[in-house]
């Protein structure tokens, strides 16, 4: 067998710093933080319940939300954070009485009108709204109530609340 002299390539190569090391991989790594913020537990209270009053048979009564026969709920909060009010409203109180043109306010202190804001409430529907700086948020509910021909009695239909961050 004869042998052949090395190439000027293979030559070059053995020349070049490090070409005889073997290839090593290269290791790196980073860091991130894990954090989170503990928001302050969430409460609503019923503080006063939507009332029509006495009625007849065949009377239609309106209670807007500004009356002090309007429903009313204090939302607490962490202090200046956004939450979504999501309410379930009655249709009716009972056979022929019939609750309907839902209207609501919202504000940060105990009170309807002044710098208060008007919504549409909409049983299901999301409304996003901020918490005072004093943690407070109040709704304020009124409504129409419509009878035709119902029996006489006491009726009543829960209006629930939910709040979430």
């Amino acid at each position: 067998m004869t042998r052949r002299p090395p190439s000027r390539l293979l030559l070059a190569l053995a020349l070049l710093p490090g070409a005889g090391a073997a290839a090593r991989a290269q290791d790196a790594s980073g860091a991130a933080l894990a954090t989170g913020v503990l928001q302050a537990s969430l409460a609503v209270s019923g503080l006063r319940s939507l009332d029509f009053g006495r009625i007849t048979p065949t009377m239609t009564v309106v209670v807007p939300p500004t009356s002090a026969a309007a429903g009313q709920f204090l939302v607490q909060a962490a202090a200046g954070s956004s939450v979504g009010l999501v309410l379930t409203l009655p249709t009716s109180l009972g056979t022929d009485l019939a609750v309907g043109a839902w209207t609501g306010r919202t504000n940060v202190v105990n009170d309807a009108t002044t710098g208060a804001l008007a919504f549409a409430p909409a049983s299901g529907a999301t409304l996003r709204r901020t918490v005072g700086s004093t943690g407070t948020l109040y709704v304020f509910l009124g409504a129409t109530l419509t009878a035709t021909g119902a029996a006489p009695g006491s009726y009543s239909r829960p209006i629930v609340l939910n709040v979430a961050y």
